[in-house]
C-alpha cells in the first residue's frame, strides 16, 4: 500500500516527485484539485523532470478519469485548469481513496493514513450516538461512506474549498430532524477541529443523512408502515414483489423483509433524485458470485425505472441484491439441506448428544428428518438423502450411509463432510444432465466469428435463435435493453446476455467462442452464452 498524505496518495502530494506514469497522473490530479488557479504545463514538467509532451499525454489520461465526475479540463495557451462543481471534485477524491484501499469500506482503519489530522473513529461514534438519540438507523456501509465524506469535507473546508451556496441553501428542510442532526454534527466537529461549517455544508450533510439513514424499523410492521412512509412507496414495492413472484416464482412477502425493503426503496429513490449516491464495494463480487440474486435485483431496477423514470446504477443494484439475497438465504438454506436419518440405540441419551453435536456443526447442511433407536423393516422405506448410524447396517439400502463412533471424533466429521459433498455433487450433476444439456443444440455453436462490439454479437446470436423458432421477434431488443441496465460480463472472459422477460418459446443457449476478444464494457470476452428462457 502507498503512503498517504493530505487525503490522497503520497505521490499526489506535490512535494513528492512521481516516478511512474500512473504516479504522474495522480500527481497532476492532485495539483489540479488543490490549485485555486490554472497550472502552467511547462512549470509542471520542470517540477517532475519530464517533457511537456509527456505531460500532454498524461493529461489525456486525466481527462478519461474525471469525465465520469462531470469535471473537465480547460486549456488556454500553456495553462490548464480543472472545471466543475466542488461536490464533484469531492466525489473524485472519494473514488481515488476508495480505489487505493481496494474498496474495503467496512474497516475504517484502511482510511486512517489518508486523514491523519482527523480521528475517524471519533467521527463515527459521534454520528452513531446522535442518530440513536433521534431513533434513526444507518448501516455499516453508509456510515463508513458518511465518515469518509465528512473527513474529505473537513480537509476541503480547511483549504477554503467550499460547496456553492445556491445549490443547497434553497431547500426547505430546516424543520426535518436530519437538518438538526446535521447542525449537531457540525457543531461537534467545529469544537474538536476548529473548522467552521458554512450553511451550505450543513444543508448538504442533512441531504446525505436523509439519503443514508432510515427510521429504526424495529417498531414498524406491515400494518403501521403507512404511518411512517408515503403510500406511493408501499404501492410501488407491492407491485414489484408481485411481479417478482410471477416471473421468478419467489414469494418475498415476509413482513420483516417488506418493511426493510420498502424503507430502502424510499431512501434509494431520494438518493437518486438528489444525486447523493453511495458507492457499493461489494456489487462486483455479488454479481459474479450470486448471478441469480443479482439478476433479480436488475429486474427490480428495471421495474423501478419503468414506474418512476429513475435509472438505478450498479452500486444501487448491488444494495438491492443484498436485500434480496438476505431473504433468499433463509429459503436457500432450507431447500439445500440434506434430509438425514440418525440411527443410534437409546442408551444413556447418547443419541441425543450425537444429534446435538451434529446440529451444532451441520445446522446449515442437514435437516434431521428421522431418528431411529431400533432397526427394523422401516429403514428400507426411509425418505432421506443420508443415513448417519452408530450401528453397521446389514441390510442393502439405496441411501448413502456413514457409520460413526458413539462418541463423535474428528474422523467421523471427515467422513460426514465427504458424504455431504458427494450428495451435493450428485444433485448438481443431476441438474446438469436433466436440464442444462437440453438447452444446447449443435446449430447454436459458433467459433471464431469476429464482432466490433457486444451488440453486434448479441444481434448475430439472437438472429440464429430467431431463425430456429426459439424466440419471438422482440427477443433481441429485450436482450439489448437488459444489457444496457447492467453488463452481463462476469469477468473471467465470459458473458451471459439474456432478455429481461422469460417468454421465449423454449429454453435454449446459443454459444460463441472466439479467439479475438470482444470489448464488453470493463471486460474482454471470448466466450458468450446467449440464453433464451421459457
Amino acid at each position: 500500500k502507498l503512503n498517504i498524505c493530505c487525503c490522497l496518495p503520497e505521490y499526489m502530494n506535490t512535494a513528492s516527485v512521481p516516478s511512474s506514469p500512473n504516479e504522474r497522473v495522480y500527481y497532476i490530479l492532485n495539483k489540479l484539485l488543490m490549485s485555486p488557479k490554472h497550472i502552467d504545463i511547462y512549470d509542471m514538467a520542470d517540477e517532475i523532470f519530464v517533457s511537456s509532451s509527456t505531460i500532454e499525454n498524461d493529461l489525456k489520461k486525466v481527462k478519461d478519469i474525471i469525465k465520469d465526475f462531470n469535471l473537465s479540463l480547460k486549456k488556454a495557451s500553456n495553462n490548464i485548469e480543472m472545471y466543475g462543481k466542488e461536490r464533484d471534485k469531492r466525489r473524485l477524491i472519494n473514488k481515488i481513496i476508495s480505489d487505493e484501499t481496494d474498496n474495503n469500506f467496512i474497516n475504517l482503519g484502511n482510511f486512517e493514513n489518508f486523514f491523519k489530522d482527523y480521528d475517524l473513529y471519533y467521527i463515527k461514534n459521534m454520528i452513531s450516538d446522535i442518530l440513536k438519540s433521534y431513533n434513526l438507523y444507518i448501516n455499516d456501509y453508509y456510515i463508513t461512506s458518511l465518515v469518509l465524506h465528512i473527513a474529505i469535507t473537513l480537509n476541503r473546508i480547511s483549504k477554503n474549498y467550499i460547496l456553492a451556496t445556491s445549490e443547497y441553501t434553497n431547500q426547505d428542510i430546516e424543520n426535518r430532524k436530519e437538518y438538526h442532526i446535521s447542525e449537531k454534527i457540525a457543531k461537534a466537529l467545529t469544537e474538536k477541529y476548529n473548522i467552521e461549517f458554512p450553511a451550505q455544508e450543513i444543508y448538504y450533510l442533512a441531504f446525505l443523512l436523509m439519503s443514508w439513514t432510515t427510521i429504526n424499523y424495529s417498531t414498524i410492521n406491515k400494518h403501521n408502515i403507512g404511518n411512517y412512509i408515503e403510500k406511493c412507496y408501499i404501492d410501488l414495492v407491492n407491485q414489484i414483489l408481485s411481479k417478482v413472484n410471477r416471473y421468478y416464482y419467489l414469494n418475498l412477502d415476509n413482513e420483516e423483509f417488506l418493511v426493510k425493503f420498502t424503507l430502502h426503496i424510499r431512501s434509494m429513490l431520494f438518493r437518486i433524485k438528489n444525486r447523493t449516491y453511495s458507492r457499493n464495494p461489494l456489487y462486483k463480487s455479488i454479481k459474479s458470485t450470486y448471478p441469480f440474486i443479482y439478476e433479480i435485483a436488475v429486474f427490480i431496477s428495471n421495474e423501478i425505472y419503468v414506474k418512476t423514470g429513475f435509472k438505478i446504477n450498479d452500486d444501487e443494484i448491488g444494495y438491492l441484491a443484498l436485500h434480496i439475497g438476505g431473504e433468499l438465504e433463509k429459503e436457500k438454506i432450507l431447500s439445500k439441506k440434506i434430509r438425514t436419518a440418525i440411527v443410534c440405540p437409546e442408551y444413556h441419551n447418547i443419541h441425543l448428544k450425537i444429534i446435538e453435536k451434529l446440529l451444532n456443526k451441520y445446522d446449515d447442511s442437514i435437516e434431521i428428518t428421522n431418528i431411529m433407536t431400533t432397526l427394523g423393516p422401516s429403514i428400507n422405506t426411509l425418505s432421506a438423502d443420508l443415513i448417519i448410524t452408530t450401528t453397521p447396517l446389514n441390510s442393502i439400502i439405496d441411501i448413502p450411509c456413514v457409520t460413526i463412533n458413539p462418541f463423535l471424533i474428528n474422523e467421523d466429521y471427515v467422513k460426514i463432510d465427504c458424504e455431504i459433498q458427494k450428495i451435493n455433487n450428485r444433485k448438481n450433476e443431476f441438474v446438469v444432465d436433466r436440464l442444462v444439456k437440453k438447452c444446447f443444440h449443435r446449430n447454436l455453436f459458433e467459433k471464431d466469428i469476429y464482432f466490433n462490439d457486444k451488440f453486434e454479437a448479441i444481434k448475430y446470436m439472437g438472429e440464429k435463435l430467431l431463425l430456429m423458432g426459439v424466440v419471438e421477434d422482440d427477443f433481441i431488443d429485450s436482450v439489448i435493453k437488459r444489457e444496457k441496465l447492467s453488463s452481463t460480463s462476469f469477468g473471467c472472459n465470459f458473458a451471459i446476455p439474456h432478455a429481461i422477460e422469460m417468454n421465449s418459446k423454449k429454453t435454449a443457449i446459443s454459444v460463441l467462442i472466439t479467439d479475438k476478444p470482444i470489448n464488453w464494457d470493463d471486460n474482454y470476452v471470448q466466450l458468450v452464452f446467449l440464453i433464451a428462457i421459457n
